[in-house]
């Protein structure tokens, strides 16, 4: 993890910087240090982005050295993250559309079940979509199986997405169930 600081100018005090009514150039101004503890390549890719409306997200891993490049969903997750905790809509939608269109029926089932999709109640919806629109190839693609043998050594993990699992199922099969209704 990064963890340094940057400065921030903070003027002091107007009557502090003043005398005989004259001001004191340069002002005096003391500074604050904020503490960043993102990973340093994707808040540098924030900041390039905030200054430049600039981002790439490509798949080589050669390319993630240039700034403003993301090269991995695990990069954009952070990416997210760290926008969403700033409010950048904007860069949170540039970064939504990458994860979604990078959804495969292998990859979707840990995308889904995670915990950044129960974090992240919009990209959970987007995933949501993603299953229930591909919902025979993600049956039969076997992520979903590794995911959950994944899970097996984390009970309350394994639950909480054995829990959501079902209501895609219910949500899947609504317009069936109310067909064989008993009346």
């Amino acid at each position: 993890m990064f963890n340094s600081g940057f400065s921030e100018a903070i003027p002091r005090d107007s009557s502090a910087s003043q005398k005989n009514d004259k001001i004191l150039w340069p002002l005096q101004t003391r500074r604050r240090v904020i503490n960043v503890t993102d990973d340093y390549d994707i808040f540098r890719v924030v900041l390039f982005y905030i200054y430049t409306d600039t981002i790439v997200f490509t798949s080589s891993i050669s390319s993630s050295t240039v700034p403003g490049n993301v090269s991995s969903p695990a990069d954009a997750d952070h990416l997210y993250v760290i926008a969403h905790r700033l409010l950048l809509d904007s860069l949170c939608n540039k970064v939504q559309h990458y994860l979604y269109s990078t959804c495969t029926p292998e990859n979707i089932s840990a995308r889904l079940l995670g915990g950044f999709a129960a974090t992240y109640p919009e990209m959970g919806k987007a995933y949501d979509r993603y299953f229930l629109r591909n919902w025979e190839q993600v049956m039969m693609a076997p992520g979903l199986e590794l995911y959950f043998r994944a899970l097996e050594e984390d009970p309350a993990e394994y639950i909480r997405a054995s829990i959501k699992l079902r209501s895609l199922i219910r949500k899947k099969l609504q317009p069936n169930i109310t067909k064989y209704a008993v009346v």
